[in-house]
C-alpha cells in the first residue's frame, strides 16, 4: 500500500506502507533529482540503477523498484508512477 503523506499542511513526500506501517518516504524532488540527465524512454531496472548510480536515498531506490516494470517516456512519468505506486 502507498500513498502521500503531509504534515502542516504541505506534501513531505511518497510513502511506502508495510503492512499499515510507514516503511518508506520518497522526496519527489529528490527522485528527480537523481533521474536528472538520464536518457528516455527509460525502463525500470534503468531508473533503479541511474539512481543508485547517482547516489540516491534507499527510500527513492526502493521507490523505484516499486513501481510497474515498463518504459517511461519521461520524468512526469516516473513521477506519476511513484506517486500511484500501491
Amino acid at each position: 500500500m502507498a500513498g502521500w503523506t503531509a504534515g502542516h499542511g504541505r506534501l513531505l513526500g511518497f510513502c511506502l506502507l508495510v503492512n499499515g506501517d510507514p516503511a518508506v518516504m520518497a522526496n519527489p524532488i529528490e527522485v528527480q533529482k537523481v533521474l536528472k540527465g538520464i536518457d528516455y524512454p527509460a525502463d525500470r531496472r534503468t531508473l533503479v540503477e541511474t539512481a543508485r548510480q547517482e547516489g540516491a536515498s534507499r527510500e527513492v531506490v526502493t521507490a523505484l523498484e516499486h513501481i510497474t516494470d515498463r518504459s517511461y517516456d519521461g520524468p512526469n512519468a516516473v513521477s506519476q508512477e511513484v506517486s500511484h505506486t500501491s
